[in-house]
């Protein structure tokens, strides 16, 4: 039995359509005009990761993926930091065009009066900046949770989607990336889908999730947990360095004054899956440690397949999971050869890993720290062939 409707009257459409192409912000973690989460526990500098990409956008730097866009205007809207006192002095030791950054906290009403900007309310104020900011490409909510209108609960599955649904829709019309900030519970979960404070429906409206997280070495790590538009990003490292006002340019009499910025440090092996189930024992740390070693060694001495690789650390009693995590550690790079087409595809190809040319942490002979050429081959000052790293602000 077929049921009639009148097409009007319905939002329906079939599936003969060309498919969508995703325009990615930094790619596999911030699309335009879709809806992400960033998540993790206080203090993560989940804010000023956000204003290391508006500041980014604001010049045309590229993203964390390497991804380059014109540059583009940048909407924080949010009650907690203060404009002046946090977020100026951030944005200028972040760097970038200020005047492309805007702070919301509150909004006019035609009577005159203010109150704070909350969801879905007031969404039509959103229409008006799009339309004074026609570079307006990324608005931030910090924290999402606080902006729901005074009387919607945000563990409440069905206030949560009337709050946020509006403004998921808004950004999908203008294609224009939506990114809330939300804090981790209290009481944790091995699984990272549900570390977020509030209603589950915030993770079911974003198309990707990344979350922040401490690692155990004192730095932080900034995962992806979710996307549905394609894989997973990798994990990349930071940390935080604070920027003295006299360093900006500013007067400060007390010489205390201060503001973070964020240091990119490359790829790391941890995921939020890794992350989210809290520190590693002691035998999983020892078993790090020495993935990390024993492919340190056998990339520098020329044993660079990743089958000879897993073959050698299997034999040692490590995972390919640990041995992974070292990979990544290390900062590899994937190169490729060989083939029938010399392209490094097909039979008679091969893919070896090598450390980059220019890493954060600098190839060293293991015997006089001389900076070395990481390829086989005995150090040019001692003829020695052992091997090492050295963070490259230390050379």
């Amino acid at each position: 039995m077929t049921v009639p409707f009148q097409a009007e009257s319905v939002d329906a459409s079939s599936l003969e359509g060309e498919p969508e192409l995703i325009s990615w912000l930094d790619l596999h973690r911030f699309a335009f005009g879709k809806f992400s989460l960033l998540e993790g526990d206080p203090s993560l500098s989940k804010s000023t990761i956000m204003l290391d990409i508006a500041g980014r956008g604001s010049l045309g730097a590229p993203m964390l993926s390497g991804l380059v866009h014109e540059p583009f205007d940048t909407l924080i809207i949010g009650v907690e930091d203060g404009t002046r006192d946090t977020l100026v002095p951030r944005a200028m030791a972040v760097g970038g065009d200020r005047s492309r950054i805007i702070h919301l906290r509150s909004v006019r009403n035609d009577d005159g009066t203010r109150e704070p900007f909350s969801l879905p309310k007031h969404i039509p104020y959103l229409d008006r900046f799009y339309q004074k900011l026609p570079n307006l490409r990324l608005v931030v909510f910090d924290p999402l949770p606080s902006l729901l209108d005074r009387g919607l609960n945000n563990n409440s599955t069905k206030d949560v989607r009337q709050g946020v649904e509006p403004a998921v829709d808004w950004a999908q019309d203008r294609g224009v990336c939506l990114i809330g900030l939300r804090h981790f519970t209290k009481a944790g979960n091995t699984n990272p889908l549900y570390r977020g404070e509030g209603s589950i429906a915030f993770t079911a409206l974003a198309r990707t999730v990344c979350q922040v997280y401490a690692d155990e070495d004192g730095g932080f790590v900034l995962t992806s947990a979710k996307n549905n538009l394609g894989p997973l990003a990798p994990s990349v490292a930071y940390d935080r360095e604070s920027v003295s006002y006299a360093a900006m340019g500013v007067h400060d009499p007390t010489g205390i004054n201060s503001a973070p910025r964020i240091v990119w440090h490359g790829l790391s092996g941890l995921s939020a899956r890794d992350l989210s189930n809290g520190p590693q024992s002691q035998e999983d740390r020892q078993e790090r440690d020495e993935a990390i070693e024993l492919v340190r060694g056998m990339v520098a001495t020329g044993q660079n397949s990743w089958a000879q690789i897993v073959k050698q650390g299997r034999a040692d009693g490590l995972s390919v999971r640990a041995l992974t995590a070292a990979r990544a550690k290390l900062g590899l790079v994937k190169r490729r050869g060989g083939g029938r087409n010399n392209d490094g595809y097909g039979e008679g190809s091969s893919v070896t890993w090598h450390f980059p040319a220019d890493p954060d942490r600098m190839p060293v002979c293991g015997q006089c720290n001389t900076p070395r050429d990481p390829e086989p081959g005995p150090c040019p000052k001692c003829e020695g062939r052992t091997f090492g790293l050295r963070a490259r602000e230390e050379m």
